[in-house]
């Protein structure tokens, strides 16, 4: 059984010219001793270590009132630490302690505790760089909106104001849809370190505030691959257009265009690979190659393409679009993509098309690698055309019997 105790200490084997003595807090854990100083002194003759006090040196000492309320705080500090693992029944450590206490505001504010396990995450390469920038991203706009945050305010509420307050900020569905997602991430994560967080903010679902995926219907698609057959391009955006319309034809992710290679390919034309994004699962993905798709590798051997980082080619996409534009006008066609087109987007263009086309949501779920159909779902899009040939369906099949025939005729 782990033991600990903390107790009020002065420095009495070396005492100041002027009869002070230092000031410290000692903390026992398992019989491992750790000294916090306090950057207090207090006379030698009223400090008893037997009883962790420092006695008042008269009836108003009004330092004395102003120290024991400095010693106090810490102590409570340290008693805390003790309390909650005492409750959660956790094996509390030296190391675990001297973690904790280093970061005691992040028991108290779920702000301070999302930035530090980013950062902590990020030094031990669970994520990536960007992974933490964009959740530090989320980290800002969070103090935006709140000066600090209590677990105990992460209800639904605070959601559904954090929602509105992100839509009226500007920020698109997608990115207020991303912005929740991270905050539910991290409070998945402080619920494994034992923090306790309220359950009703589990009845906000992010999903139903109104978020939208940005993809290419066929016109617009059509006009990026007639613009990456002409001459038009210089090599830099062609290279990037050649990777994205790969994607819209496999719908790989960015991080896994970046590293395709020869070695993913079987001879019977099928991707097999981990996808980046979800490597600690060790789930390999079958994508079969398509004739476009096989088209579109830039190199024969080796990895598949030669491409900037991902901020260059998200960058780069922006200057594909205007060109883009610019041949529609030239062409007189009415085509225009006024989207906000990143990598992304070629995903989702993949997902709606291939639904479209084959009505078959679980083998759609299988090739993009989603490990819940209900994430398979958002990439599914009714449109007008959808609706007017589900009905001409239903029509024909029931048209065709003698007894709607008299109805119609």
């Amino acid at each position: 059984m782990v033991s600990y105790s903390v107790k009020l200490k002065g420095n009495l084997s070396r005492i100041k010219k002027n009869g002070e003595a230092a000031l410290y807090l000692q903390v026992i854990i398992n019989r491992e001793v750790r000294y916090i100083g306090l950057d207090l002194t207090w006379p030698a003759d009223f400090i008893d270590n037997k009883t962790g006090q420092i006695k008042s040196r008269s009836k108003k000492d009004k330092d004395h009132s102003d120290y024991m309320l400095i010693i106090t705080n810490e102590l409570t500090k340290i008693n805390e630490i003790f309390k909650v693992y005492r409750i959660q029944d956790t094996v509390l450590t030296m190391e675990s302690f001297n973690y904790e206490l280093s970061h005691t505001d992040r028991r108290k504010d779920f702000i301070v505790y999302m930035e530090l396990k980013l950062q902590e995450r990020r030094k031990y390469k669970v994520i990536e760089d960007k992974t933490y920038v964009a959740g530090m991203g989320t980290v800002k706009r969070l103090r935006q909106f709140r000066n600090s945050l209590p677990f105990h305010g992460l209800t639904k509420e605070f959601f559904q104001g954090f929602a509105a307050f992100l839509k009226k900020k500007g920020n698109a569905p997608g990115t207020v849809w991303t912005r929740l997602k991270d905050v539910k991430s991290y409070i998945h994560h402080a619920e494994e370190d034992n923090f306790q967080v309220p359950n009703d903010y589990r009845k906000f679902k992010s999903a139903t505030f109104g978020s939208s995926l940005v993809y290419l219907e066929e016109d617009e698609l059509t006009a990026m691959v007639d613009v990456y057959n002409s001459n038009r391009l210089v090599p830099e955006l062609h290279k990037v257009l050649r990777a994205f319309l790969f994607s819209c034809f496999t719908s790989i992710r960015i991080s896994d265009v970046q590293r395709a290679n020869w070695e993913w390919m079987s001879i019977d034309r099928v991707m097999r690979f981990i996808p980046w994004k979800g490597r600690r699962f060790r789930k390999v993905v079958e994508i079969p190659v398509s004739q476009i798709a096989l088209s579109l590798i830039e190199h024969k051997n080796g990895n598949f393409f030669s491409l900037p980082t991902d901020q260059e080619i998200n960058r780069t996409l922006k200057d594909i679009v205007v060109e883009v534009n610019k041949a529609m006008q030239s062409q007189q066609r009415s085509t225009r993509i006024t989207k906000n087109l990143t990598f992304h987007v070629s995903r989702h263009t993949f997902g709606t098309h291939y639904y479209r086309q084959t009505k078959d949501v679980v083998t759609l779920q299988k090739i993009m690698g989603h490990s819940k159909i209900g994430t398979t779902m958002i990439y599914v899009h009714v449109s007008d055309t959808d609706k007017r040939e589900g009905i001409e369906t239903m029509n024909s099949f029931f048209v065709a019997k003698p007894a709607y025939l008299r109805v119609v005729s």
